[in-house]
């Protein structure tokens, strides 16, 4: 059997199964269920990757939210990001950008998530990956094994790589530089979408054949991948041009007014703005390698120069780092409790809510205590702005005795 074909048939393999996507639908639920307790007035439904089927196996999900009410987005995104905490997510970190993201691994299956708050592109975002993919099976292959290569590779944000929706792009550039796919967008009358200041170009091309007809089929998607990461080894630090989907050759630096960092200053950890600038398909004005430090864009060229067309394809897809993955099946909570004696249980159970009971008087009395304080620095507050005029009117009075006892004398 051919190498071509042991890819196809291992990329086939690490597409998301029933199973995963129940598991994940589940997960989402639950967010939802969190969302309702914390914020009223939201919707939270699967963008990105995660709605077109190229998440891979025990891969993470992408949530985009919505909301009805006026609210001031970032601040929505930080409130709710404390809340999580404990809430059926562990290790909740935010990220303040143009648009907010909160990232967290659900306690019970391993799923990472990624949640983005009021992204007014997420529709066409989804929809411009779906009319890629429907061009061609190879398109849908390479895409595929892309992000498998991300995930088990530790290639991600978590790790300072790009953001899925940024790899999505430089896949599709790569795609465009050769010939693969053509043309994505479409202006027309209804093309412009206004949001706020901003005005986004969403035109995009409604027939999917015509994106696929002149395709060049020379590589097959063992070939495309490899010659992907042949271009990706080729990047330096900094890069001389700003990547675009919308010019697959690129755009000058100077054009967009994104200065290369001078990364002297820098430690590894640190995401310079621009280290190898992506530009938004539908804002010409945001960078989408906000996530990219020096350490990611380092990890991202080495795992590029590790690979080759002769290399096995197991060997490629390799797994990195295992906590980076989900769980093989949801993680059972109460383990613990099932080997217990159901006597154990009620003794402990018992016990805990005997304490439960003493610390919830405890806490009672130290917030009496606590109020009481605060009365009491109150009143002395009130004390002493109704006194504050005592003194200089006790000293008034005592240059009047001394000048008395002077015309006595």
């Amino acid at each position: 059997m051919s190498l071509s074909i042991d890819f196809e048939d291992f990329i086939a393999s690490s597409a998301p199964s029933k199973v995963d996507q129940r598991r994940r639908n589940k997960v989402l639920e639950h967010l939802r269920n969190i969302f309702g307790k914390v914020e009223s007035g939201v919707s939270l439904h699967f963008s990105g990757i995660s709605s077109v089927g190229l998440s891979p196996r025990r891969g993470g999900i992408e949530v985009n939210v919505t909301t009805e009410k006026k609210v001031e987005i970032k601040k929505l995104a930080k409130s709710i990001s404390n809340k999580l905490k404990g809430w059926g997510l562990e290790m909740v970190v935010f990220s303040e950008r143009l648009t907010p993201t909160i990232h967290g691994v659900n306690d019970r299956s391993g799923i990472p998530v990624r949640i983005s708050f009021c992204d007014p592109t997420a529709v066409h975002q989804t929809a411009m990956m779906q009319l890629a993919l429907d061009s061609g099976d190879r398109v849908k292959t390479f895409m595929l094994a892309l992000h498998n290569w991300i995930l088990h590779r530790n290639l991600g944000e978590s790790s300072g790589g790009y953001s899925p929706f940024a790899w999505s792009m430089l896949g599709l550039i790569h795609l465009r530089r050769t010939g693969v796919i053509g043309e994505l967008f479409s202006a027309n009358f209804d093309s412009e979408l206004v949001v706020g200041e901003r005005i986004l170009d969403v035109g995009l091309e409604s027939d999917s054949a015509k994106v696929g007809e002149s395709a060049d089929k020379s590589l097959d998607g063992h070939q495309l991948f490899v010659s992907f990461t042949d271009w990706l080894s080729g990047f330096e630090l900094p890069t001389p041009d700003v990547a675009s989907l919308r010019i697959p050759d690129g755009i000058s630096r100077e054009d967009c007014d994104w200065p290369s960092p001078e990364l002297g200053r820098l430690t590894k950890n640190t995401a310079p703005p621009h280290l190898w600038p992506l530009m938004h398909p539908f804002d010409f004005s945001f960078d989408l390698s906000s996530s990219l430090t020096v350490a990611g864009a380092t990890h991202i060229i080495a795992e590029s120069v590790r690979v080759n067309g002769e290399m096995p394809i197991e060997e490629i897809f390799a797994t990195k780092s295992p906590k980076s993955l989900a769980f093989d099946e949801d993680k059972d909570l109460f383990e613990d409790l099932r080997k217990m004696d159901r006597k154990k249980i009620n003794s402990d159970l018992t016990t805990l809510q005997k304490n439960k009971s003493v610390i919830e008087s405890e806490v009672e009395t130290i917030r009496e205590q606590r109020r009481a304080q605060i009365r009491i620095v109150q009143a002395l507050r009130g004390l002493v702005k109704d006194t504050q005029g005592v003194k200089s009117e006790h000293r008034t009075l005592l240059n009047r005795i001394s000048e008395r006892q002077k015309q006595i004398n």
